[in-house]
């Protein structure tokens, strides 16, 4: 049997609340900013406008209807990571089995436009700056018909976007990944990580 460790969860939020996100980051552009990497911004890498939030408070969660939809979005991730959780532990042995590790306080919501994306191959585990996480995890808030999906490297799988899918993969090298641009179609994520804590 093989084993990708990809979860994919359909329908994890409904077209009402990720439409719901995508109007609020339209309405909210005075925190939009230029996407960037690890290395900071570099358009030949990735190129898309990002809303960088932190569950712990930013000004975005001043906005009522933004942050209730926020805590709307965590129950329905957390539900999925409890699913993830289980479907990779085996007689005890699984994820919970290493060192203590929780959602990430900084999560991201990006807006690719059509012939945007994240070009290159990369990992969400790449150096001293971001070594303590552990899981990645994404939800597409809109269908993309045309390309538009998550290409993983040594899986040789594609996930499609799916409005309200949820996906969860492993940080480190052996999922690196990338964005399948989409010449037409603009598409919207929200993204961030669980990592090791103290």
């Amino acid at each position: 049997m093989s084993v990708d460790f990809i979860y994919q969860k359909l329908n994890c939020l409904t077209d009402e609340k990720c439409d719901k996100i995508t109007e609020l980051f339209e309405q909210l552009k005075q925190y939009h900013r230029p996407g960037g990497t690890t290395n900071g911004v570099d358009t030949t890498h990735k190129k898309s406008t990002d809303m960088c939030l932190n569950v712990k408070g930013c000004k975005p969660f001043e906005n009522e209807k933004f942050r209730l939809s926020m805590e709307d979005l965590l129950i329905n991730l957390c539900e999925g990571l409890k699913e993830y959780k289980e479907k990779y532990t085996i007689n005890g042995v699984g994820i919970d089995s290493v060192a203590k590790w929780a959602l990430c306080d900084n999560f991201n919501i990006q807006r690719y436009l059509p012939r945007e994306g994240y070009y290159t191959w990369h990992t969400e585990n790449s150096g001293i700056s971001n070594s303590n996480r552990i899981l990645a995890w994404m939800i597409y808030l809109n269908d993309v018909t045309d390309a538009g999906g998550t290409e993983f490297l040594f899986q040789n799988l594609t996930v499609p976007a799916q409005k309200g899918k949820l996906v969860i993969w492993p940080a480190d090298w052996t999922h690196y990944h990338r964005g399948e641009v989409s010449t037409t179609q603009t598409k919207y994520i929200i993204t961030g990580w669980f990592e090791y804590v103290l």
